[in-house]
Protein backbone atom coordinates (compact mmCIF):
# COMPACT_ATOMS: atom_id res chain seq x y z
CA UNK A 1 0.00 0.00 0.00
CA UNK A 2 1.60 3.28 -1.24
CA UNK A 3 1.00 5.82 1.70
CA UNK A 4 0.59 9.75 0.80
CA UNK A 5 2.53 12.26 3.61
CA UNK A 6 1.79 15.90 2.57
CA UNK A 7 4.53 18.28 4.27
CA UNK A 8 4.67 21.72 4.03
CA UNK A 9 7.02 24.13 5.66
CA UNK A 10 7.30 27.68 4.81
CA UNK A 11 10.21 30.04 6.15
CA UNK A 12 9.96 33.34 4.62
CA UNK A 13 12.10 36.77 5.50
CA UNK A 14 12.01 39.93 3.82
CA UNK A 15 13.88 43.16 3.07
CA UNK A 16 10.83 46.10 3.95
CA UNK A 17 8.01 43.48 2.57
CA UNK A 18 5.43 41.47 3.75
CA UNK A 19 6.67 37.56 3.24
CA UNK A 20 3.43 36.49 1.44
CA UNK A 21 4.00 38.86 -1.40
CA UNK A 22 6.40 35.85 -2.69
CA UNK A 23 4.16 32.64 -2.80
CA UNK A 24 4.96 28.93 -3.10
CA UNK A 25 2.42 26.22 -4.33
CA UNK A 26 1.87 23.60 -6.38
CA UNK A 27 0.29 21.84 -9.43
CA UNK A 28 -1.15 18.53 -9.20
CA UNK A 29 -0.12 16.72 -12.34
CA UNK A 30 -2.18 12.95 -10.76
CA UNK A 31 -1.00 10.35 -9.57
CA UNK A 32 1.31 11.84 -6.92
CA UNK A 33 2.91 13.41 -9.52
CA UNK A 34 3.19 17.67 -9.18
CA UNK A 35 5.24 20.62 -10.17
CA UNK A 36 6.59 23.10 -7.62
CA UNK A 37 6.13 26.88 -8.38
CA UNK A 38 7.04 30.24 -6.80
CA UNK A 39 5.30 33.57 -8.04
CA UNK A 40 5.88 37.25 -7.00
CA UNK A 41 2.80 38.87 -6.66
CA UNK A 42 3.88 42.41 -6.17
CA UNK A 43 5.54 44.80 -9.06
CA UNK A 44 9.10 44.66 -8.38
CA UNK A 45 12.24 42.10 -8.33
CA UNK A 46 12.51 39.38 -5.55
CA UNK A 47 15.14 36.79 -4.39
CA UNK A 48 13.89 33.73 -3.66
CA UNK A 49 15.29 30.42 -1.95
CA UNK A 50 13.64 27.07 -2.57
CA UNK A 51 14.31 23.92 -1.15
CA UNK A 52 12.32 20.93 -1.11
CA UNK A 53 12.66 18.11 1.43
CA UNK A 54 11.10 14.86 -0.30
CA UNK A 55 10.75 10.92 0.48
CA UNK A 56 10.16 8.53 -1.94
CA UNK A 57 10.39 10.43 -4.81
CA UNK A 58 12.23 12.28 -7.71
CA UNK A 59 13.01 15.56 -8.65
CA UNK A 60 14.14 17.29 -12.42
CA UNK A 61 15.56 19.55 -10.76
CA UNK A 62 17.90 19.85 -8.02
CA UNK A 63 17.19 22.22 -4.73
CA UNK A 64 17.97 24.56 -3.52
CA UNK A 65 17.51 26.99 -5.85
CA UNK A 66 17.98 30.83 -5.85
CA UNK A 67 15.88 32.72 -8.44
CA UNK A 68 15.25 36.10 -9.47
CA UNK A 69 11.58 36.83 -9.76
CA UNK A 70 10.64 39.74 -11.72
CA UNK A 71 7.42 41.49 -10.70
CA UNK A 72 3.97 39.94 -11.42
CA UNK A 73 5.77 36.97 -13.06
CA UNK A 74 6.18 33.03 -12.03
CA UNK A 75 8.95 30.33 -12.41
CA UNK A 76 8.62 26.76 -12.19
CA UNK A 77 10.82 24.84 -9.76
CA UNK A 78 10.71 21.21 -9.99
CA UNK A 79 8.36 18.25 -10.58
CA UNK A 80 8.12 15.43 -8.04
CA UNK A 81 7.29 12.14 -9.10
CA UNK A 82 6.75 9.33 -6.29
CA UNK A 83 8.57 6.20 -7.34
CA UNK A 84 7.05 3.05 -7.63
CA UNK A 85 5.68 1.67 -4.45
CA UNK A 86 7.10 3.87 -2.25
CA UNK A 87 5.91 5.65 0.51
CA UNK A 88 6.61 9.36 -0.42
CA UNK A 89 6.28 12.83 0.74
CA UNK A 90 7.46 16.14 0.68
CA UNK A 91 8.15 19.86 2.28
CA UNK A 92 9.19 22.97 0.99
CA UNK A 93 11.34 25.90 2.28
CA UNK A 94 11.56 29.40 0.70
CA UNK A 95 13.29 31.95 1.96
CA UNK A 96 12.29 35.57 0.05
CA UNK A 97 14.25 38.85 -0.29
CA UNK A 98 12.79 41.77 -1.65
CA UNK A 99 15.47 43.40 -4.75
CA UNK A 100 18.35 41.19 -6.21
CA UNK A 101 20.14 39.87 -3.24
CA UNK A 102 23.01 38.44 -6.64
CA UNK A 103 22.83 42.00 -8.16
CA UNK A 104 26.45 43.42 -9.48
CA UNK A 105 26.58 47.35 -9.43
CA UNK A 106 27.55 48.80 -13.30
CA UNK A 107 30.95 50.61 -12.24
CA UNK A 108 31.38 51.61 -15.67
CA UNK A 109 27.97 53.63 -15.51
CA UNK A 110 28.28 56.91 -15.33
CA UNK A 111 24.93 58.89 -13.43
CA UNK A 112 22.82 62.40 -13.99
CA UNK A 113 22.67 64.82 -10.91
CA UNK A 114 19.24 64.43 -9.46
CA UNK A 115 17.88 68.10 -10.31
CA UNK A 116 16.94 69.67 -13.59
CA UNK A 117 19.30 70.88 -16.58
CA UNK A 118 19.99 75.07 -15.27
CA UNK A 119 19.91 74.44 -11.86
CA UNK A 120 22.84 74.41 -9.43
CA UNK A 121 23.07 72.66 -5.80
CA UNK A 122 25.81 72.49 -2.93
CA UNK A 123 27.09 68.86 -2.16
CA UNK A 124 26.65 69.81 2.27
CA UNK A 125 27.79 65.99 2.84
CA UNK A 126 29.91 63.91 0.73
CA UNK A 127 30.65 60.08 0.57
CA UNK A 128 31.92 58.66 3.81
CA UNK A 129 31.17 62.23 5.39
CA UNK A 130 31.98 63.31 9.36
CA UNK A 131 28.41 63.51 10.45
CA UNK A 132 25.65 60.96 9.30
CA UNK A 133 27.80 59.45 6.54
CA UNK A 134 30.47 57.48 8.08
CA UNK A 135 31.26 54.41 6.65
CA UNK A 136 28.67 55.04 3.69
CA UNK A 137 29.22 56.57 0.14
CA UNK A 138 25.95 58.53 0.26
CA UNK A 139 25.49 62.19 -0.77
CA UNK A 140 23.61 65.39 0.40
CA UNK A 141 22.45 67.88 -1.60
CA UNK A 142 21.55 71.20 -0.01
CA UNK A 143 17.77 71.01 -2.41
CA UNK A 144 15.58 74.00 -0.75
CA UNK A 145 12.12 72.33 0.12
CA UNK A 146 9.78 71.61 -2.57
CA UNK A 147 12.61 71.87 -5.07
CA UNK A 148 12.29 69.16 -8.12
CA UNK A 149 14.10 66.19 -7.67
CA UNK A 150 15.19 64.18 -11.27
CA UNK A 151 16.27 60.41 -11.85
CA UNK A 152 19.97 59.96 -12.06
CA UNK A 153 19.46 56.72 -13.98
CA UNK A 154 16.60 54.84 -16.14
CA UNK A 155 14.97 52.54 -13.86
CA UNK A 156 11.68 51.29 -11.83
CA UNK A 157 9.63 52.60 -9.14
CA UNK A 158 10.65 50.01 -6.56
CA UNK A 159 9.51 51.01 -3.01
CA UNK A 160 8.10 54.49 -1.65
CA UNK A 161 6.96 56.43 1.46
CA UNK A 162 5.28 59.84 1.75
CA UNK A 163 2.70 60.20 4.45
CA UNK A 164 5.33 61.77 7.12
CA UNK A 165 5.43 65.33 7.47
CA UNK A 166 7.93 65.97 9.83
CA UNK A 167 11.62 65.70 10.47
CA UNK A 168 14.03 66.45 13.52
CA UNK A 169 18.24 67.04 13.88
CA UNK A 170 18.13 63.41 16.02
CA UNK A 171 17.72 59.80 15.35
CA UNK A 172 14.54 59.80 16.73
CA UNK A 173 13.16 60.84 13.61
CA UNK A 174 15.08 58.26 11.47
CA UNK A 175 12.20 56.40 10.76
CA UNK A 176 9.47 59.28 9.61
CA UNK A 177 11.82 59.99 6.23
CA UNK A 178 9.56 60.24 3.23
CA UNK A 179 11.33 58.78 -0.04
CA UNK A 180 11.59 57.21 -3.22
CA UNK A 181 13.35 53.99 -4.41
CA UNK A 182 14.47 53.14 -7.57
CA UNK A 183 15.79 49.98 -9.38
CA UNK A 184 18.21 49.72 -12.16
CA UNK A 185 18.77 47.50 -14.91
CA UNK A 186 21.74 46.29 -13.04
CA UNK A 187 19.92 45.08 -9.92
CA UNK A 188 21.43 48.53 -8.34
CA UNK A 189 18.66 50.71 -6.18
CA UNK A 190 18.70 54.43 -5.82
CA UNK A 191 17.27 55.87 -2.48
CA UNK A 192 16.03 59.43 -2.80
CA UNK A 193 14.84 60.22 0.76
CA UNK A 194 13.72 63.44 3.04
CA UNK A 195 11.06 64.72 1.04
CA UNK A 196 8.21 66.76 1.81
CA UNK A 197 4.87 64.99 2.71
CA UNK A 198 3.10 64.08 -0.82
CA UNK A 199 6.28 64.67 -2.12
CA UNK A 200 6.61 61.47 -4.18
CA UNK A 201 4.55 62.41 -8.21
CA UNK A 202 5.02 58.50 -9.15
CA UNK A 203 3.64 54.96 -7.86
CA UNK A 204 5.70 51.70 -6.86
CA UNK A 205 6.02 49.99 -10.54
CA UNK A 206 6.29 52.97 -12.38
CA UNK A 207 8.58 53.05 -15.54
CA UNK A 208 10.83 55.83 -15.26
CA UNK A 209 13.81 57.46 -17.51
CA UNK A 210 16.87 59.28 -16.82
CA UNK A 211 16.21 62.67 -15.83
CA UNK A 212 12.40 62.48 -15.25
CA UNK A 213 11.03 64.55 -12.11
CA UNK A 214 10.08 62.05 -9.94
CA UNK A 215 9.52 64.18 -6.39
CA UNK A 216 9.68 67.06 -4.39
CA UNK A 217 12.31 67.73 -1.49
CA UNK A 218 11.66 68.16 2.01
CA UNK A 219 13.24 68.11 5.32
CA UNK A 220 11.21 65.07 6.37
CA UNK A 221 13.19 62.02 9.31
CA UNK A 222 16.66 62.57 10.48
CA UNK A 223 17.43 66.13 8.87
CA UNK A 224 18.90 69.39 10.04
CA UNK A 225 17.06 71.09 7.20
CA UNK A 226 15.52 70.49 3.60
CA UNK A 227 18.14 68.49 1.67
CA UNK A 228 18.11 65.31 -0.60
CA UNK A 229 19.76 62.74 0.18
CA UNK A 230 20.87 60.18 -2.23
CA UNK A 231 22.57 56.82 -1.92
CA UNK A 232 22.99 53.90 -4.95
CA UNK A 233 23.61 50.24 -3.26
CA UNK A 234 23.16 46.57 -3.88
CA UNK A 235 21.28 44.34 -1.21
CA UNK A 236 22.33 40.99 0.00
CA UNK A 237 20.41 38.52 2.13
CA UNK A 238 20.32 40.99 5.70
CA UNK A 239 22.34 44.04 4.32
CA UNK A 240 23.35 46.72 1.52
CA UNK A 241 26.00 48.04 -0.02
CA UNK A 242 26.53 51.39 -0.85
CA UNK A 243 28.24 52.43 -4.08
CA UNK A 244 30.99 55.36 -4.31
CA UNK A 245 28.62 56.32 -8.25
CA UNK A 246 30.27 58.87 -10.71
CA UNK A 247 28.03 61.57 -12.46
CA UNK A 248 28.15 63.49 -15.51
CA UNK A 249 29.30 67.34 -15.25
CA UNK A 250 28.85 69.11 -18.66
CA UNK A 251 31.97 67.03 -20.61
CA UNK A 252 33.76 65.75 -17.64
CA UNK A 253 33.07 63.09 -15.11
CA UNK A 254 33.02 63.61 -11.18
CA UNK A 255 32.83 62.46 -8.07
CA UNK A 256 30.72 64.92 -5.95
CA UNK A 257 32.63 66.60 -3.04
CA UNK A 258 31.90 67.96 -0.33
CA UNK A 259 31.37 71.47 -0.15
CA UNK A 260 31.25 72.07 -3.69
CA UNK A 261 28.40 73.82 -6.16
CA UNK A 262 27.51 71.57 -9.32
CA UNK A 263 25.21 73.28 -12.05
CA UNK A 264 23.88 70.37 -14.28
Amino acid sequence: MIKFLFLTVMIAVAFRLPAQEVDIFTKDLGEGKLEVWIKNNSFTTHTVKVDIEQSGMTQDTKTPVTKILKGNTSEKITTLTPKPNKSYGYGLKKNAVKGNALAKHDDTFIYQLPYPKGKTYRVDQGYNGTTTHENKNALDFNLPEGSEICAIRAGIVFELEEKNKRGCPRQECVNLSNFIVIEHEDGSLANYAHLKKNGVLLEVGDKVSAGEVIGLSGETGWASGPHLHLEIYTISWDDQRSIPAKYYLNDSIIVPKEGQFYTR
